[in-house]
């Protein structure tokens, strides 16, 4: 909007009268009353320097609707008489904002009548060094303060006629001050110049560019008026702090509506507000949280599903979400996402928002035959498990950083999935993750494919929970974490467990821990995510049996005696294991009734192998020990490396035939 009548009083000297200073824009000055009443200060204030006289200046506009705008200086001083109005009949009749003083209610709007104040519309506490207007379209008389709308009233049946609008002065004495003008500026408005954003979704994170550490976001809305340009930018939550200054995000606004994109950098919480660019009085200012940050998938069924659920007395960080249909803060109730999130969050070298997007669902099979009801996730059909994840994801712009996946008791208890089945290219978990996942969603991650953090398969305590069904789908889980690409594997045979198959709060907690650490060594933020792994084992003697671990973040482990969970099998037949202790930092000696036949071993095998002392590192989440891949998982006298090299986050005191997952 083209200004009218603007004046900074730039180069003005002490004694410069209005009636022959030239302003910035528009014509001179129209003064009435006492003739040679006003000077202009080298301050830029306006003051009088006569103890009599009165009069007002104003610019003409011959339409109804306009804008007259002021600046106060480092200093305020209330005049009662020397406003900035609308409506403006003459010097005693007008409608305006002038300060009455310095306090609380210093600055008001008035209605002024033969000189006297009749209504006091809204008053309110000044500030220095802001941006003041008042406004009328002929509806509503609006008043603005920094360039946010504060106060809406509807117009006056006062000088209804009166389209004028400007600065009313009149003297009150010697060395009156007209503080606040050091702006005026008075325009047409097309009936209510108007901007109106779109709000954000409330606490929605978008997915960070891990390249570039930010994220285009999309701003859109509506207005009246006519800008040449709409800007934005980005400020901290309820702030007015910038983040992102003022940048042009359409160049050419069209028919009442904006559309453009503002490059924002990870973090948050952030606001994002919007102006017209020739007439920066026009804003509005969000008021809706959002991040930019990481987003993962957590899918599965109950012990994922589980993870928002159970549990008592959680915090989760400021700078963690979920998502599921809608964006909101984790409950209390939700000890294994809130140790999750929370976690990578407090362990990030910068810690970011972190979303995480809950579509999990308790009973869920991964192939058909398991499927007792609830689903499974192979089937892409509308409102599968797996549809709503796809949906929930392209709601929130079709990316993940990482995919969580905790399944595998419904395909074990169904007795119907063969360890091949569950684990194959084709109807299998490697299908679903190379040819769904990886397909459907985009990798935001800095891997080649979009990490998949494999939990394995738990125990099963109930009476029908068999060794081979168990070991048959934790060893296709297995198979798929050591050699699938960008696929990891977080332990879980000894956790708690509440019931027959589910952990308890605090099985919960850590298993979230657990997880996280994977995130956060793929970020970089952590150097080890692994317990340690059985490497080899050797014969002692008929009776003993020595087992050769690795650490990975670890240097030792506990316990040193009454250890469980090792089997030795003589021609196949679990033998009596009277003892297991540690021989030193990365051997355990098994002792065992004397093997005459073949003899093999293994760890956590079946579905409730023995818990109440396994092998944990003495890293700060002590870590367990990983179980056995199968029961000829270990051959006499062979060191075996069954993990294989992750090229990316290889560590140069690891031994390079080694893999994160």
């Amino acid at each position: 909007m083209a200004e009218q009548f603007a004046d900074n009083f730039n180069g003005a000297g002490v004694a410069t009268n209005l009636g022959s200073w030239s302003p910035d824009v528009g014509t001179t000055w129209t003064v009435s009353g006492a003739a040679n009443t006003f000077v202009v200060l080298t301050n830029g204030n306006l003051k009088f320097n006569e103890s009599v006289g009165s009069g007002y200046a104003y610019g003409d506009d011959s339409n109804v609707g306009g804008y007259v705008e002021v600046t106060t200086p480092s200093t305020l001083q209330g005049n009662v008489n020397d406003l900035i109005a609308v409506r403006l009949q003459d010097s005693d009749n007008c409608i305006g904002l002038g300060m009455f003083g310095t306090g609380a209610a210093g600055f008001r709007v008035v209605t002024i009548i033969a000189g006297v104040v009749t209504d006091t519309i809204h008053q309110f506490q000044g500030v220095v060094d802001t941006l003041y207007r008042i406004e009328d379209d002929g509806t509503d008389i609006r008043f603005y303060a920094g360039g946010s709308l504060i106060y809406t009233h509807a117009d006056s049946t006062n000088f209804t006629a009166e389209t004028k609008k400007g600065v009313v002065i009149k003297a009150e004495g010697v060395s009156s001050n007209l503080e606040m003008i050091t702006s005026y500026a008075s325009g047409t408005l097309t009936v209510g110049d108007t901007i109106t954003l779109t709000e954000l979704i409330p606490d929605r994170i978008y997915q960070r560019d891990t390249a570039t550490n930010n994220k285009a976001v999309t701003v859109t809305g509506t207005y009246s008026g006519t800008p040449t340009a709409i800007q934005a930018r980005v400020v901290e939550d309820g702030t007015d702090t910038e983040v992102v200054t003022w940048t042009t995000i359409d160049a050419a606004p069209s028919a009442g509506s904006f559309s453009g994109t503002i490059t924002v950098p990870e973090g948050g919480w952030y606001n994002v507000d919007v102006r017209f660019s020739n007439d920066t009085g026009v804003t509005d200012d969000g008021t809706t949280a959002f991040g930019v940050g990481t987003l993962i998938g957590c899918i599965g069924q109950s012990n994922m599903e589980n993870w928002f659920t159970d549990g008592s007395g959680q915090v989760p960080d400021a700078l963690l979400r979920k998502y599921t249909g809608s964006w909101a803060v984790l409950g209390a109730a939700s000890n294994g996402a809130t140790a999750f999130g929370n976690r990578i969050i407090a362990n990030m070298a910068s810690p970011v928002p972190v979303g995480l997007l809950d579509y999990s669902k308790g009973g869920t099979a991964l192939r058909s035959e398991a499927d007792s009801g609830s689903g499974y996730w192979l089937n892409t059909a509308a409102s599968s498990p797996y549809d709503d994840l796809k949906v929930g994801v392209t709601a929130n712009g079709g990316e993940l950083e990482f995919v969580v996946w905790a399944q595998g008791e419904r395909d074990a208890r169904s007795g119907l999935v063969t360890e091949a089945e569950y684990e194959g290219s084709t109807g299998g978990l490697e299908d679903f993750i190379t040819n769904q996942i990886r397909t459907d969603i985009t990798n935001a991650s800095d891997q080649t494919n979009l990490p998949f953090v494999i939990s394995l398969l738990g125990r099963g305590t109930d009476v029908g929970d068999t060794d081979v069904n168990f070991q048959a789908i934790r060893n296709a889980q297995q198979n798929v974490a050591n050699g699938l690409a960008d696929c990891y594997r977080v332990t879980t045979t000894d956790l708690p467990l509440v019931d027959t198959i589910h952990y308890t709060p605090a099985g919960y907690t850590t298993h979230g821990e657990q997880c996280a650490q994977v995130v956060l060594e793929l970020l970089g933020d952590e150097t080890y995510s692994r317990g340690p792994q059985i490497v080899n084992w050797q014969e002692v003697s008929s009776t003993q049996t020595d087992i050769t671990i690795a650490h990975d973040g670890g240097t030792d482990f506990t316990p040193a005696s009454t250890i469980t969970g090792f089997q030795i099998l003589d021609a196949g037949t679990p033998v009596t294991v009277s003892a297991a202790v540690r021989q030193n930092a990365t051997t355990v000696r098994l002792t065992h009734t004397a093997i005459v036949g073949v003899r093999t071993a293994r760890y956590m095998y079946g579905a409730n192998p023995a818990v109440t002392s396994p092998v944990v590192d003495n890293t700060a989440l002590t870590l367990p020990l990983e179980g056995s891949a199968s029961i000829q998982e270990f051959v006499a006298g062979v060191t075996q490396f069954w993990f294989s090299i992750k090229s990316s986050i290889v560590k140069p005191f690891k031994s390079s035939t080694r893999k994160l997952g």
